[in-house]
């Protein structure tokens, strides 16, 4: 097992160097989980206001009659239900401004952090639907707690080896997500109902979701109008970029470039059958379009032309 591990943190590398020995890839891996925290404290202010995608305080304190608890919330059933939607609103709320400050100088403050996330996902995932836009911003917290002392000797390599192991993470989960598409592809096949091979199958899901939501989208009625078989090219597609996301995950180069398909990806989907994943977009930002690793400056045609250069020497 140990040998394997080892296998995974060497085999990382940019222009002929591991990417865990470059200052500039720690500065800029510091700079970025600091803006995570601050992404935190800012997702903890939306959970005050009445004007953002997650519920509100008010709402979840008038909905204790359906309240069904995760694994995660069940000992709020102990309190009295307003002291303890507050409680979690308030702990959640004192551990991101924490987290804002001192996030680099405790392992304590960051675990926190990630708890109080966790306990506020929980909450809102307790009415009968679990919500998974968070789910991917839980997980880094959950991986920051893992960042090194500042007293160890490889702090620097094992501070960017926890943001190339988030990256695993969340390249991976697109990869999940595309083979379970791909399975129930194969499921509806099966049972000759509509998929997303039909012509009209992402119009239908789309009048549905939208009949539900009560939104219209921004391409839907084009959707509806001009129905063909461009529309199932695009979604087997979307299928394969999540599919494939894993494959890129060693592919250093490609990150950027990478991270910007996936993040169009996303709009596609809003624009088309409404699922809103923003923080997901935010995560794929911070830490595949902004990757650390790399060229030392962000600028995705100069990663084309150096993919380019590197190819026409071989």
């Amino acid at each position: 097992m140990r040998k394997i591990f080892n296998l995974f943190w060497s085999k990382p590398s940019y222009g002929n160097q591991s990417i865990f020995d470059t200052n500039h890839s720690f500065e800029k891996g510091y700079f970025l989980i600091s803006l995570f925290y601050f992404f935190v404290l800012y997702l903890c202010f939306q959970s005050f206001t009445f004007n953002s995608q997650l519920p509100s305080w008010s709402e979840i304190i008038n909905s204790q009659a359906y309240f069904m608890p995760q694994w995660g919330s069940g000992w709020l059933t102990i309190l009295e239900w307003p002291s303890a939607v507050r409680f979690v609103y308030i702990f959640f709320l004192i551990t991101a401004l924490l987290g804002v400050v001192f996030w680099s100088r405790s392992r304590i403050i960051r675990a926190l952090v990630a708890l109080g996330l966790f306990q506020y996902l929980s909450l809102i995932s307790s009415f009968g639907y679990a919500d998974h836009f968070l789910t991917m911003m839980s997980f880094a917290a959950i991986m920051f707690v893992l960042l090194p002392n500042k007293k160890t000797k490889t702090y620097k390599p094992d501070f960017l080896k926890v943001i190339f192991g988030l990256q695993a993470i969340i390249l991976t989960t697109y990869s999940i997500s595309g083979i379970y598409k791909m399975i129930g592809l194969a499921k509806q096949l099966k049972r000759g109902v509509s998929s997303a091979l039909s012509s009209n199958g992402m119009t239908l899901h789309s009048s549905k979701t939208s009949y539900f939501s009560g939104n219209e989208y921004f391409l839907q009625n084009y959707l509806i109008d001009y129905p063909g078989y461009w529309i199932p090219t695009l979604q087997v597609g979307g299928i394969f970029i999540e599919l494939l996301s894993i494959f890129f995950l060693f592919k250093i180069g490609l990150h950027r470039i990478w991270g910007l398909i996936l993040i169009i990806f996303h709009l596609a989907i809003a624009m088309s059958v409404g699922p809103d994943f923003s923080f997901h977009t935010l995560m794929i930002a911070l830490f595949i379009l902004f990757s650390p690793f790399g060229s030392d400056r962000y600028d995705l045609m100069n990663d084309v032309k150096l993919l380019t250069k590197k190819k026409a020497s071989n």
